[in-house]
């Protein structure tokens, strides 16, 4: 059997980026042949394997046939299947690249070219018959955004024609997220739905995130969370539009529990100097940051992110911290201590009672 270094790795090496999962395809064998080598199954969809010894991705080469809706009407073929039919039933001529053992590349749609030109370019019309792929090159738009790649004319117009067809309705609920979990952590996530916009996706996908108020702040371009991408662009939006994607969508609940937050925190964040000390002692109680102290800081933080001003928002964030560190310093057993008859909710109101008094004294040093 012969092995072929593909895909991704190759792709990433080309252009100076780190490699970090290579994956092979294994031409001339058959599935009985790679258990009885060592090689561990574990394709659900079509035949993979893990490495005995590196326990990286081995694939026997394969061909696809279209035989019903949506991105699993597949069914493959492996028998007698050369690395070139392999290669070209790929989504983006960039990713159908191969090396061989002595390091000679194959490379038989020009993907060498199009990284060189810095250009996402479909293979052939066989790219519509899976509408995963409107996802994947949005994703792999905004991986590459800071490299100079742009879509291809040609490829965001098939794009077009498969969102207009109605497949997209077919992906799961659950694919879809996944997909943007992962654009979530590109250096550029905004392109992701901007890409998705241009081909009508976007209308499909997510109607009720408005694009054209999302901030774009240089600050969360690298390597930010994904649950921070998404608090970020939801601050831009509504409460309410935020919670009706977490109830159509199966968003992570991080993602919303941040997103709630920096919408909350944000309608009193740049007053905090003319507040009273209820005002803010009851959004700290919103945001749970007596008992999770982490939620004020994490949204705090985001604001000076996406905050024009830096200096300023750096001072907002700096005093509202040093609220939440005064008043969380009341303790029930201190409350208690002083008043030890109470019980109940009554305990509860104290605290607060508490914290905002402690909050007024030092405000008026």
């Amino acid at each position: 059997m012969d092995t072929y270094l593909v895909g991704g790795a190759l792709r990433d090496e080309l252009l100076g980026q780190p490699v970090t999962d290579r994956d092979w395809v294994v031409v001339g064998t058959t599935d009985e042949e790679m258990r009885e080598a060592g090689y561990l199954s574990v394709g659900k969809s079509f035949p993979v394997y893990l490495h005995p010894e590196t326990r990286e991705e081995y694939a026997l080469a394969r061909q696809e046939k279209k035989t019903g809706a949506g991105h699993q009407g597949f069914v493959f073929e492996t028998r007698d299947v050369s690395l070139e039919e392999d290669l070209v039933r790929r989504d983006l001529t960039i990713n159908a690249i191969a090396q061989d053992t002595n390091g000679n590349l194959i490379d038989p749609v020009g993907g060498r070219a199009d990284i060189e030109a810095r250009v996402l370019r479909h293979i052939s019309p066989a790219f519509s018959e899976d509408p995963l792929r409107v996802l994947r090159v949005a994703r792999f738009a905004a991986r590459f955004h800071n490299l100079g790649f742009r879509v291809a004319d040609e490829t965001l117009a098939l794009m077009s024609d498969i969102t207009a067809g109605g497949e997209l309705g077919t992906l799961s609920a659950e694919r879809v997220v996944e997909e943007a979990r992962k654009a979530l952590t590109s250096p550029h996530p905004i392109v992701f739905f901007q890409v998705l916009e241009a081909c009508g996706a976007h209308a499909i996908l997510w109607p009720e995130i408005d694009l054209n108020v999302i901030p774009q702040p240089a600050g969360l371009q690298i390597a930010a969370l994904p649950s921070l991408q998404w608090a970020a662009m939801m601050s831009s939006q509504s409460k309410d539009v935020a919670t009706e994607l977490d109830r159509r969508l199966p968003l992570p609940s991080l993602w919303t529990q941040q997103a709630l937050d920096i919408l909350q925190l944000q309608t009193q964040w740049s007053d905090v100097v003319s507040l009273s000390s209820a005002d803010i002692v009851d959004m700290l109680y919103q945001l749970d940051s007596f008992r999770q102290k982490e939620r004020l800081e994490i949204s705090s933080e985001l604001l000076v992110t996406i905050n024009n001003d830096l200096a300023e928002a750096r001072a907002f964030h700096e005093t509202w911290m040093a609220m939440m560190r005064s008043t969380q310093s009341i303790s029930a057993t201190e409350v208690m201590a002083k008043q030890p008859t109470l019980q109940g909710a009554a305990i509860g109101s104290a605290i607060r009672a508490a914290r905002i008094e402690k909050l007024q004294s030092e405000l008026r040093r």
